[in-house]
């Protein structure tokens, strides 16, 4: 029986129908050889994360498939800052925040550009003017981390309990940071929201004026002179991966989000880096997968191209790219499936859909798992209506956790204790009973 994992995650893979790919998804459209075969040989169903028809964002599907509750998410805030390796203090938040272009509209904030073009250096030198600010007996602090982006720290004490800012997309206003109903301390909260409400404020009075000083911009460009925050999250106990599945893990990715996950689950975050050639990407990142193996139980391999291609809401391009996605995969088939002793699982987070207004959306994602013991069903093509005809049909949250443990012959049988917690899996840390002045 397999007595590994490697969990192969493509972000953002499944999609809608598209008259565009004659009624299909991109996936179901695609060439996908490797992937159809890996399905046919073993079984293959549908995931979510939470409840059908709720679109997740990519770190909360993430949690929910590691097996954790929403009630024990930190925000992504802190998994943004813990992946870029920045100092994490108690009682701090940390928001996600990026450089955009705003207007003037009647006193109201409009989001003219959310991603405006910018070379590297002139956004250094605005996150430069905006760096620090103090009022109200709080401060702010802002740490760059790639291109537009960038993690705000808020402090010494501040609440996560806050609304967003960013409308995330252009022609809507920039939003006024409000404290959340939930807010487990209000006072706390409305301190939070007024603090950062004047820090946004701030931050386009000095970039407008330091960008016309600079001449920073060009005729017919949009200026970028203003912040906008989001998602933001707080260090709390979060029970490791290791301890609660029993499994070593470790996580191939290049994104901050899944490198802070793995490090807030106490798991191995190995950054890799990121190309314009997706299958070599992902070849690489199977082959440091399999590596990293010999001495984990549970690797996660990660790529964000689909979601990527989803969010660019070109139907064609998404299936472009998962076609090589699956070459990706090619190099490594025989290895993979020659090994009795692993076993292999390829899934998603979430939906992204190619075309539409929304972000992400919330169908089910396709799952598919191959290794020794596992069911072989009669599915033969790796797609999300395809896969919901497979013998495991819909699993949901850390269902899927719990049927890897399953395979892996981990699963303990429920109402034994050989330990003090009723973890999921056996055998636990049993203390050995010893004879009197023979063990420790």
């Amino acid at each position: 029986m397999p007595s590994r994992c490697l969990l192969v995650l493509l972000d953002g893979l499944s999609d809608r129908s598209h008259k565009a790919l004659a009624g299909d998804t991109p996936l179901a459209f695609a060439h996908t050889p490797n992937l159809d075969r890996l399905a046919g040989l073993g079984s293959t169903g549908l995931y979510h994360g939470a409840m059908v028809g709720q679109a997740l964002p990519s770190e909360e599907a993430h949690f929910s498939l590691f097996g954790y509750s929403p009630a024990e998410f930190p925000g992504r805030g802190l998994l943004e800052a813990m992946g870029a390796e920045i100092d994490i203090t108690e009682n701090r938040v940390y928001l996600l925040a990026r450089l955009l272009s705003l207007f003037d509209n009647q006193g109201r904030l409009l989001v003219k550009e959310y991603k405006p073009a910018l070379a590297q250096e002139a956004a250094a030198e605005l996150f430069q003017q905006i760096e620090r600010f103090s009022d109200l007996g709080m401060e702010a602090r802002l740490v760059p981390t790639k291109g537009l982006e960038s993690v705000l720290v808020l402090g010494p004490e501040a609440s996560p309990h806050i609304s967003d800012s960013s409308p995330l997309g252009p022609g809507k206003n920039l939003q006024k940071v409000l404290p959340l109903a939930k807010a487990s301390d209000p006072a706390l909260a409305e301190k939070t929201a007024g603090f950062l409400n004047r820090y946004l404020l701030w931050s386009y009075e000095t970039l407008k004026e330091f960008g016309v000083k600079r001449e920073l911009v060009k005729a017919g460009e949009n200026p970028v002179n203003g912040l906008a925050t989001q998602r933001p999250g707080q260090v709390r106990p979060v029970q490791p991966f290791e301890e609660r599945w029993g499994l070593k893990g470790a996580i191939v990715a290049s994104g901050l989000i899944y490198l802070g996950l793995g490090r807030l689950l106490g798991m191995r975050a190995r950054a890799v880096g990121e190309t314009d050639n997706c299958a070599k990407d992902l070849a690489q990142r199977l082959e440091e997968g399999l590596f990293l193996l010999k001495d984990h139980d549970f690797v996660h391999v990660h790529t964000k191209a689909p979601d990527e291609a989803g969010h660019k809401k070109d139907p064609m391009l998404k299936k472009s790219i998962i076609e090589n996605l699956d070459k990706g995969f090619g190099g490594l088939m025989e290895r993979i499936l020659d090994d009795p002793e692993l076993l292999v699982v390829v899934t998603s987070d979430h939906a992204t859909p190619s075309a539409g207004p929304l972000i992400h959306s919330g169908e089910p994602v396709p799952f598919l798992c191959v290794g020794n013991g596992v069911w072989q069903d009669q599915v033969e093509r790796f797609d999300e209506v395809s896969c919901a005809a497979g013998a495991f049909g819909l699993l949901r949250g850390p269902e899927l956790m719990h049927l890897l443990l399953n395979w892996l012959d981990r699963v303990k049988l429920r109402g034994l204790f050989d330990t003090a917690h009723d973890q999921p899996y056996w055998p636990g840390n049993a203390v050995p009973l010893t004879l009197p002045g023979k063990g420790g």
